[in-house]
């Protein structure tokens, strides 16, 4: 159920701070409206939540929510691989697509440099400093795939073993890993939200 999904993501995601009086009134009748088609269960969620408010704008909090209602909508895809066709999908994408978003060059440089969030710290760095060719996620989701580089088109191959915790991607999941690449070079080309935070913080 969409609304019980936002009680409880409230929860994960908010920290401490308070917010102004505006934002606060605007939160508690977003909150009234949907405690009132939800269970006892769900209202007593959102009654936790509302002690974890934080000190965010207006823009901010309807941010916030659009993102909890994209999370909420994709959860019946688990945490496996599939394309993330908006900026909201791409903010709070499951750790699995961290992994392979996180590994797209220009978004990498820009984490690397700490000039994007990289999801909050759910995002797990394994390869350190490695970027572009040098990162093993990168290797694995451009492997065999003509990629275009400076108006050129190039086919990289790798020969490498693949850990037993790895499966092999098949063209299809890099399909979707690329295409994901696109939305969040398009979102760095706008310079307005973070494509790595998952409640829609600005770059």
């Amino acid at each position: 159920m969409q609304y019980q999904a936002h009680g409880v993501d409230l929860m994960d995601i908010a920290c401490g701070g308070f917010l102004d009086s505006q934002t606060t009134n605007w939160l508690n009748q977003r909150s009234e409206a949907l405690m009132s088609t939800v269970s006892a269960t769900t209202q007593n969620w959102f009654n936790k939540a509302r002690t974890f408010y934080t000190s965010i704008s207006e823009s901010d909090a309807i941010q916030a929510l659009r993102n909890l209602s994209v999370k909420a909508d994709v959860s019946w895809k688990g945490n496996n691989i599939h394309m993330c066709n908006s900026i909201e999908m791409v903010q709070t994408a499951n750790p699995i697509m961290q992994r392979y978003i996180m590994a797209e060059p220009r978004l990498r440089d820009m984490y690397l440099n700490q000039s994007v969030e990289g999801y909050a710290g759910s995002y797990e760095n394994h390869h350190g400093d490695a970027l572009g060719v040098a990162h093993y996620d990168y290797r694995r989701v451009t492997d065999g795939i003509v990629m275009i580089q400076d108006e050129h088109a190039i086919v990289n191959e790798f020969y490498e073993l693949i850990p037993d915790t790895d499966k092999e991607l098949d063209i299809f999941q890099k399909a979707d890993v690329i295409r994901t690449w696109n939305m969040v070079n398009r979102a760095l080309d706008t310079a307005e939200m973070d494509p790595t935070s998952p409640i829609g913080n600005m770059l």
